[in-house]
C-alpha cells in the first residue's frame, strides 16, 4: 500500500472516530419566558433540553431564525467548546403545535437577495413593475373583456385620498374590427375613479406597437391593455405596465424658458408666457389670476 492510500485510510478512520464522538440533543429555543437571543453574546441563543425544563443552556445559532419554543436539534463537535443548532427538529413539530413551519425558519438572509450600491449579492431578486401592488391593472379571474385596477393611497390637491380598487369593463367598441390597439387604464385623481381610453388601431404585425392614447393631466396611468380584432377576453399577457415607479408622470411640458402651463377650463392646458413687471414679478389681475401675453 502506497503512502497516499495510507494517508487517506488514516484520515477516514479519524473522521469516523470524530463522528462517533459528536454529541446530539433536542429541545426548544428560548428561556421559557419568550426571550431567545442571549444579550451581548453574538449568535448565542437560549436552549431548553427535552426532559430537563429547568436546565437553560446558551448555544450558537447561525442556521435558523430565533423563534421562541421552536424545536431544534443541536450538536457539539469534539473540536468545539460550544453546542450549536444544526436544524429544526421536524419530528417534534406536531408535538409543540401546528403553528410552526420548517422552511420559513431559516436564519435571516436578506443580504443574499439585495443589491446595495454596485455590489450585488449572489442571489439578487429583480423586482419588476408588474410585481408592485398599488394601482396594478390585472386580468379578472373570470377572463372577461374587463380588468381590475388595484387600490392606491395618494395625495391630490394637498388631500390624502384612497382609491379602493375597481372593476373596469371595456366596451366592445374598444375591440378593433381589424388590427390591434392599446387601451390605457388610469386613475382620475379628480373623481377618484378608474377609467380607460382607447388608442388608434393599427395593422397587426409581430412587432406592431400601436400609439399610446394621450394622457390627461389629471390621470395617474396604470397600464396599456392590447386588444386584437375579435378579442373577447383579457389575459395577463395582454397587459403592459404603464405606472411611473420613479418620479411622476407629466404629459404636459413648457416649450421654452419662462413659460407656464395655462388653462381656462381646468382640463386643457397650453404653454404661455406670463406678463412680468420690471422688478421680475408675475403680473396678476384684480382677481389674482395670472395675466399672460396675448
Amino acid at each position: 500500500m502506497g503512502k497516499r492510500e495510507q494517508a487517506i485510510r488514516l484520515w477516514k478512520k479519524k473522521q469516523a472516530l470524530k463522528q462517533e464522538r459528536i454529541q446530539r440533543n433536542t429541545g426548544l429555543l428560548g428561556n421559557g419566558s419568550g426571550v431567545v437571543r442571549v444579550p451581548k453574546r453574538t449568535d448565542f441563543v437560549y436552549f431548553r433540553p427535552h426532559g430537563n425544563p429547568k436546565i437553560l443552556q446558551q448555544i450558537i445559532n447561525d442556521k435558523i431564525s430565533d423563534v421562541n419554543d421552536l424545536p431544534v436539534i443541536i450538536e457539539k463537535d469534539p473540536d468545539s467548546p460550544h453546542w450549536q443548532v444544526v436544524e429544526v427538529d421536524r419530528s417534534m413539530l406536531s408535538q409543540v403545535g401546528s403553528g410552526f413551519g420548517v422552511t420559513k425558519y431559516r436564519q435571516p438572509h436578506h443580504l443574499e437577495h439585495e443589491w446595495p450600491d454596485t455590489n450585488p449579492a449572489h442571489d439578487v431578486i429583480n423586482v419588476y413593475r408588474r410585481s408592485l401592488f398599488d394601482l396594478r391593472t390585472e386580468a379578472l379571474s373570470t377572463y372577461d373583456l374587463a380588468v381590475f385596477v388595484r387600490p392606491l393611497r395618494y395625495t391630490y390637491d394637498t388631500f390624502s385620498k384612497r382609491f379602493t380598487g375597481q372593476n373596469l369593463p371595456f366596451p366592445t367598441s374598444y375591440v378593433p374590427t381589424t388590427g390591434v390597439r392599446h387601451v390605457l387604464t388610469y386613475l382620475d385623481v379628480r373623481t377618484n375613479e378608474a377609467f380607460a381610453v382607447p388608442g388608434v388601431a393599427v395593422a397587426y404585425t409581430a412587432l406592431a406597437d400601436p400609439p399610446v392614447p394621450g394622457l390627461p393631466w389629471y390621470a395617474k396611468p396604470s397600464a396599456l391593455v392590447t386588444l386584437h380584432e375579435n378579442k373577447t377576453l383579457v389575459f395577463e399577457a395582454d397587459i403592459e405596465d404603464a405606472r411611473e415607479v420613479i418620479g411622476t408622470s407629466s404629459p404636459l411640458a413648457a416649450t421654452a424658458v419662462g413659460q407656464i402651463l395655462y388653462s381656462i377650463d381646468g382640463e386643457s392646458f397650453t404653454p404661455q408666457l406670463p406678463l412680468v413687471s420690471d422688478n421680475g414679478d408675475i403680473i396678476t389681475d384684480d382677481n389674482g389670476l395670472i395675466v399672460v401675453k396675448g
